[in-house]
């Protein structure tokens, strides 16, 4: 993942492969399963927010192979904050979203930031990941 400021971080997740048994098929066990599925496998991210590399709230935590999509000025802008645990990538966008549609997300995001703004997405995170577990 990479930091605002463009720079490699390390975000902190549970590594399925390193969990689970992949299978010869390619599949996953089932205890890989059940952590991608309830999406607990970002919460040591939050270990991330408390050393300070992530904020709480902010845009989404970029691969270096998305961070490499950043190509215009409106999407640079994602790097003038801290990337967050949760946003209004997380809220808005579906996990299988097009990447264009994380980059309007956090660009909404960063136009209209406000403090109220940050608690109420904080209050809407634990709907949007009830509603990505149904989903799954």
């Amino acid at each position: 993942r990479m930091l605002d400021s463009g720079q490699p971080a390390g975000i902190r997740s549970f590594h399925l492969n390193r969990l689970s048994t992949v299978r010869a098929d390619g599949s996953m066990s089932s205890l890989g399963k059940w952590i991608r599925r309830l999406s607990i496998d970002h919460l040591p991210a939050l270990w991330n927010v408390v050393r300070g590399d992530l904020s709480l709230v902010g845009v989404k935590p970029l691969t270096t192979a998305e961070a490499e999509q950043v190509t215009e000025e409106w999407q640079r802008q994602r790097y003038d904050y801290l990337a967050g645990w949760t946003g209004q990538w997380f809220i808005q966008t579906p996990r299988t979203s097009e990447l264009l549609e994380v980059f309007v997300a956090d660009a909404y995001y960063v136009a209209t930031r406000t403090w109220q703004g940050d608690l109420k997405l904080l209050w809407q995170t634990p709907l949007a990941w009830w509603q990505r577990v149904k989903v799954n």
